[in-house]
């Protein structure tokens, strides 16, 4: 895995993510793989390849053992790391956690993962936790954003101030947008004057 074969060179993509229980998690063509630190152990976590499908990112949940894959036909996959089993798959973006997603469709989507339709408290470097007690999956975002107007290419939780998301513009668009995930709001917007990834 970290001689790397088939990873892509695209600046656009996210495909290498570390977790705080020290596994590297590395999207390579349709699979993803993942890595462990203190055996140097390799497990194959997923691969797309019966779905014709690409990774284009991949991310940990700060705490825990649950890796968000995104794929260039736009679906979300998640998975529990400890056992290799796929959780739940979103089309178009998206449990324990408020998720965001970005992409070349030029829209933000904030997901409930645990299906109460509204993001709460406060977590992890900023990302906010569901709060529903449903526990019914949710496979329409909580909000939608359409502000940008290029593909989004960077996405990052305020770690002082749960439920802030900064996102980043590509070329056509130059900016980055300050959102608060708990009101569906946009804060502030500034013009970088080129691409934010």
């Amino acid at each position: 895995v970290l001689d790397a074969p088939e990873l892509a060179d695209d600046f656009y993509l996210n495909l290498v993510d570390w977790s705080s229980t020290n596994v590297l998690g590395v999207g390579l063509g349709s699979c993803v793989y993942l890595w462990t630190a203190h055996n140097a152990s390799v497990s194959k976590l997923c691969d797309l390849t019966p779905s014709n499908d690409t990774i284009s990112s991949v991310s940990w949940v700060q705490k825990g053992s649950t890796l968000a894959v995104g794929t260039l036909a736009g679906r979300l996959h998640i998975y529990d790391a400890n056992t290799l089993q796929l959780q739940r798959t979103n089309d178009g973006g998206a449990g324990t956690a408020t998720l965001a997603s970005g992409g070349n469709d030029n829209n933000v989507c904030i997901w409930d993962l645990r299906g109460s339709g509204r993001p709460g408290a406060g977590g992890s470097r900023g990302a906010p936790i569901a709060g529903g007690e449903d526990n019914i999956p949710n496979d329409v975002p909580v909000w939608k954003f359409h502000e940008h107007t290029a593909a989004v290419k960077a996405l990052a939780w305020d770690p002082h101030v749960w439920g802030i998301l900064a996102t980043g513009g590509g070329t056509q668009d130059k900016h980055i947008r300050f959102w608060n995930v708990i009101n569906g709001t946009m804060l502030q917007e500034l013009d970088m004057g080129s691409q934010v990834s």
